[in-house]
């Protein structure tokens, strides 16, 4: 957490925007191979050389908008939200089988069908997980690769 407050006050004084989300790092300050993959054509600070984008233009684009919509009404917004700007919702749903407040994002689609774990920290959603997925329930090592990551940052989210 210090790093994200660090780099909140490096954005203000730079006169640009705090972000109201962010990537997992681990404790050594890396993102997982995973999140880069799903999150690539997508600009962030936290990672320096995207690498090309595994979502196809229409996937990339209602990641875009949530990821507007987070910066614009916050983490609640997003979990109270019935439409984003009149576009597809993606729906967000708690995850029952995970220990601890873990919510699932889904993006409607047709080619990969993206899907990405995350908890809100501090009034900031951070993504843990991103996936692929091509059935409607959750498997249990995605559920614990999930959960693992959170156990390692949850001094920082109390």
């Amino acid at each position: 957490m210090l790093r994200d407050l660090k780099r909140s006050q490096q954005a203000q004084r730079r006169g640009e925007a705090v972000s109201n989300w962010r990537l997992y790092e681990s404790p050594i300050g890396t993102v997982p191979k995973d999140v880069v993959m799903m999150f690539a054509g997508i600009p962030t600070p936290q990672i320096a050389a995207s690498p090309r984008p595994y979502l196809t233009d229409g996937e990339l684009g209602a990641l875009s908008g949530v990821l507007r919509f987070i910066d614009r009404h916050g983490a609640s917004g997003l979990l109270g939200v019935a439409s984003i700007d009149g576009e597809v919702t993606p729906s967000i749903e708690k995850v029952t089988s995970a220990k601890g407040p873990l919510f699932e994002l889904r993006i409607p689609s047709g080619q990969h069908n993206p899907r990405f774990s995350f908890v809100i920290c501090r009034g900031v959603v951070v993504f843990l997980a991103a996936f692929a997925k091509k059935t409607q329930k959750l498997r249990r090592i995605d559920v614990a690769r999930a959960t693992d990551r959170f156990q390692t940052m949850k001094g920082d989210c109390e």
